[in-house]
């Protein structure tokens, strides 16, 4: 009954995860229409590698960002954490506004 649950909760993770990043490359795409730019966090440009990752999840069930961003991935999760978490907040009707804005960070 216990690895039952358990399996349940990883696919019930991997559907969210896979809807928000989703949710998350149509607000990086919408960022990069307006202003004309890739959108850059600490030097990397995030949608390719976003992109691989939510592929992975939904073929595969991939659960990490290592082969996508190799060793900036820590400080890409914990970004993309805060990302997936505003956005979370901002479907429940909690924020408001734009997920991505500003200038792209180098």
């Amino acid at each position: 009954v216990t690895l039952l649950r358990e399996e349940q909760a990883r696919k019930g993770f991997r559907r969210k995860k896979a809807r928000l990043l989703e949710e998350i490359l149509v607000k990086i795409v919408e960022w990069e229409s307006q202003n004309a730019e890739r959108f850059f966090h600490k030097g990397v440009a995030i949608r390719e590698g976003i992109q691989q990752d939510l592929e992975e999840t939904k073929e595969m069930g991939g659960l990490t960002l290592v082969g996508a961003f190799g060793s900036q991935h820590d400080d890409i999760v914990g970004s993309l954490g805060s990302l997936v978490a505003a956005t979370a907040a901002s479907t429940s009707g909690a924020a408001a506004g734009s997920l991505v804005s500003g200038p792209p960070v180098a």
